[in-house]
């Protein structure tokens, strides 16, 4: 039996006896695209999540978990963002409507161990509560993982983490030779500032979930696919990542936050005779053709050597918590992807709808792209919540495959929208 069916019997057993507890979230947006045709139908009252909490003590050191979402994502990156392109669903893991699910044991006062579903080992979210905040965040797809838990005092007070999993997109069972093995550290520097450090290796990303959303998402998109993969060897998966946060004491200011981040995400070839993804190419062949820059990998020929992507994103966010129903904040993160062994990222004077005009010679083999948001919220009610931003989002260049869309279809490099979102918890 898989795992998610082992925690979904246990705590189901345990409701109808009335052993667990339970607690309801959820959250409704209503974007404004600017890019859309001026008066075109716009997307209001869209559900981000409608989450079911359940957890269940079974012993004073023994909790048992489960996060039930009917609107749930594999991929916690999109999860937490509004929708925008390319956000897998239920029907995209075997995770299905599971969100999260854990059983924790606290043997020790210092000491924690607990069998879960990983979201990685930095977040996603932004310190700001802004939806769209840290934009650049990746942080994989989640895992089954066993996690083991230090508190110590020296020379600060920190939890230590140690992360071993099945693999990035293999949430219920394992599905490669090689594993997921992470390392997360949280610290209380000193008052008011804090610091935290992660990172994680995941050997081979042949077969994942993710692995197998992108493959049927190259040819539902791009018409295009894979090459044969004889080996079974896709990609190694590196991530790092850290992130310092200053709470103000200051007069006048105490209720001010502010944090920088940088990550660090590098995808390597396992083989010179295989491929994980369609060869670069095959994109570069196809007009029209909308890529991802966070999951694309731009494979060689076969036989012409092995491919490393690294993508690098820095960002900077602040909360002014106002009064205990008022903040205001803001969030700029910029993104840098380098593709060493093959060139992808090929540039364009103009746009004819999504085709692209006057393109380069050859594709170069760097990208940037850059993200502000502002906004704030206010609490209207015990449990109720109103959160209101305004995101832009660039690319440094106009991009053959790399793009937003505009109105009437139109390519572009930039995309700015306006919204809201309802936030809704009761326990």
């Amino acid at each position: 039996m898989r795992f998610r069916a082992l925690i979904w019997l246990a705590l189901s057993s345990r409701i109808a006896w009335g052993g667990a507890s339970a607690s309801i979230e959820a959250d409704v947006d209503c974007y404004h695209d600017f890019n859309i045709y001026r008066g075109a139908k716009q997307d209001c009252a869209l559900f981000q999540s409608v989450k079911l909490k359940l957890r269940d003590e079974i012993s004073p050191d023994v909790k048992a978990d489960i996060v039930i979402d009917p609107f749930a994502s594999p991929n916690p990156s999109k999860a937490k963002k509004p929708v925008f392109a390319w956000r897998p669903g239920v029907n995209d893991s075997s995770l299905g409507i599971v969100d999260s699910a854990a059983i924790s044991w606290l043997p020790r006062s210092n000491l924690r161990l607990s069998l879960a579903t990983i979201e990685g080992v930095f977040p996603t979210s932004s310190i700001s509560g802004l939806p769209s905040g840290e934009a650049f965040a990746e942080g994989g797809w989640k895992q089954l993982g066993a996690v083991v838990g230090y508190d110590i005092t020296l020379p600060v007070p920190m939890l230590v983490q140690f992360i071993g999993g099945n693999g990035e997109g293999e949430p219920t069972q394992n599905l490669d030779p090689q594993q997921y093995f992470g390392l997360n550290v949280d610290a209380k520097v000193a008052d008011g500032l804090s610091a935290r450090f992660g990172l994680s290796i995941d050997g081979n990303d042949y077969g994942s979930e993710e692995s197998s959303y992108l493959t049927k998402t190259f040819v539902d998109d791009c018409g295009v696919v894979a090459p044969a993969n004889t080996r079974q060897l896709g990609h190694s998966q590196q991530r790092a990542g850290g992130r310092l946060v200053f709470a103000s004491a200051l007069h006048g200011v105490s209720g001010l936050t502010m944090a920088l981040s940088g990550y660090r995400h590098i995808s390597r070839n396992l083989s010179r005779e295989s491929r994980g993804q369609p060869l670069a190419s095959s994109f570069l062949g196809s007009q029209g053709c909308r890529l991802d820059p966070s999951s694309i990998f731009a494979e060689p020929e076969v036989g012409e050597g092995e491919n490393t992507m690294t993508r690098n994103v820095v960002a900077g966010s602040l909360k002014y918590q106002m009064s205990d129903r008022y903040f205001l904040a803001g969030d700029y993160s910029i993104r840098r992807i380098a593709s060493a062994g093959v060139g992808l990222f090929k540039k364009c004077q103009s746009f004819s709808g999504t085709s692209c005009n006057g393109a380069s010679d050859s594709p170069g083999r760097t990208l940037e792209e850059s993200s502000w948001t502002v906004g704030g919220g206010v609490n209207l009610a015990t449990g109720l919540a109103l959160t209101v931003e305004y995101v832009t989002r660039s690319f440094d260049q106009k991009y053959s495959h790399f793009y937003y869309l505009g109105a009437n279809g139109e390519a572009t490099p930039d995309h700015e929208i306006f919204g809201a979102r309802l936030s809704y918890g009761v326990r």
